[in-house]
């Protein structure tokens, strides 16, 4: 599904797994538009997006331990 967004995307990298995990936990909690679930992703990422009030998709994730090991076999730049 691709959606339109008004603005930019925006990455925002946290320290661990256990930091993204629980950053999505209470996100479910709140008022939050999500884009997605929270995923561990083939370009070596765990990530979850999702939609601020001014229509910008946020990335919110942290690199995965063997993430130089996926970006090779996919020859990921």
């Amino acid at each position: 599904m691709q959606e339109n967004f008004l603005g930019t995307t925006v990455i925002l990298p946290v320290k661990s797994v256990r930091d993204t995990a629980a950053f999505y936990k209470e996100l479910i909690t709140k008022e939050v538009e999500f884009v997605g679930d929270l995923s561990d992703r083939e370009y070596g990422c765990r990530d979850f997006r999702v939609k601020d009030n001014n229509g910008n998709m946020l990335i919110i994730g942290h690199a995965l331990d063997n993430q130089s090991k996926l970006l090779q076999n996919k020859k990921i730049a």
